[in-house]
């Protein structure tokens, strides 16, 4: 990993929290926090068209923070509880996939 670059955009794509959600998913535990953060990550890499509701199955998630799949669906079920993200379910080939949509705090 190279150094941090005094221009952010130097450095390449982001992904965005909104701070106070950031915060009421760290309130519910490093799991839930982990798969927020996670989450901005595959919402950051989805196509423009798909932003508000991106694709990312338990799999992928549980690989992305190196946990396993029924942390995954603790902390989905927590994070959705508190009202920071909705769930979608569908199918990515033979995967389960849930569909995520951060919420607007």
């Amino acid at each position: 990993m190279k150094p941090r670059s005094q221009t952010p955009k130097d450095e390449g794509s982001w992904a965005w929290q909104a701070r106070e959600a950031a915060v009421e998913a760290g309130k519910l535990g490093i799991n839930a926090y982990a798969i927020y953060c996670a989450l901005t990550h595959f919402q950051s890499a989805a196509a423009s068209a798909h932003k508000r509701r991106f694709a990312a199955s338990y799999e992928e998630l549980a690989a992305h923070v190196k946990c396993c799949r029924g942390t995954v669906k603790t902390a989905l079920d927590a994070l959705e509880k508190a009202g920071l993200i909705r769930k979608f379910s569908g199918s990515n080939g033979s995967l389960r996939a849930t569909r995520c949509a951060r919420q607007s705090p």
